[in-house]
Parts: structure tokens; sequence; C-alpha cells
């Protein structure tokens, strides 16, 4: 098979996955349940979560415009799904003391490590980008709040 075909055949899987779109459709928020509510951070730490962790780690997605672009899509619906399942500020007080407890301490640890936000989402996301006083500010008051 000549290259040509190979490409041919290559962008017309790309064109007919297009038709094949993400779910994106906005999920309630019971605003009893969240993170903002049981929690009541304060509005500078709130708001930097909400920059740099809600889009992956909430039901508050704001879908950017390469997400209705496949296949790229198709892998942020993935990871945003397994972000949701490891950690969803939406559905906060479902969790039990204990995980909430829990859930903080890891939060300032994965904050401290350089883990969260990811390098690759930062870069598309300035706001989200956690210098070191964002960095300090966020990690001392989950860190605090998991004793």
């Amino acid at each position: 098979m000549n290259k040509k075909k190979i490409f041919i055949g290559i962008g017309v899987l790309l064109i007919v996955m297009q038709f094949f779109q993400i779910d994106k459709s906005p999920i309630a928020v019971d605003e009893k349940m969240t993170f903002a509510t049981t929690e009541q951070p304060p509005k500078d730490v709130l708001a930097q979560l909400k920059s740099s962790c809600y889009d992956c780690h909430s039901n508050e997605t704001k879908y950017p415009w390469y997400t209705y672009v496949a296949p790229v899509s198709f892998w942020i619906r993935g990871h945003i799904k397994h972000a949701r399942k490891a950690l969803n500020f939406s559905t906060w007080a479902a969790m039990s003391e204990e995980d909430r407890k829990h859930a903080l301490h890891e939060c300032a640890e994965k904050i401290e490590i350089g883990h969260m936000p990811p390098k690759g989402y930062y870069r598309m996301h300035e706001a989200a980008y956690l210098d070191d006083a964002k960095k300090a500010l966020v990690h001392d008051w989950l860190q605090q709040q998991s004793r």
C-alpha cells in the first residue's frame, strides 16, 4: 500500500471521528454537597482551587475549544472521568469526614510535590498555574484543614 493511500485513510478517519462528540451536558450541582459549602475555604483559596482544579475535579467543567476536536476530546473526557472518580469537589459532602480529611491531605501533598495541577493542564490554562505564593496559600490551608 502506498503512503498516499495511508494518509488519505488517516484523513478520512479523522474527519469521521469529528461526528462523534463527547457529552458536555452540564451536570446539576447541589450547592449543599459542594466543597465550598462544606469546608467554607477563604475566597482566595477557593478561587485558586476553582481555576486550578475544578475543570477536572468537579461537575463544573468548562470545556475549551479543543474538546470539540476528536481524538483529543476522547482523551480529555477520559481524563475528566478518572479525575472525578478520584475526587469531585461537587459531591464533597457525600464523603465521610475521615475521607474528606484524607482527601485534603492528598490534595496538599499533590500540590506540594508538583503533581497537581498537571503541567499539560496549566500550559493550556495559564490561570491554573500555581506559583510559589499560590502554592503555599492553597497547600497551607489544605494541610491545616486535614488535621
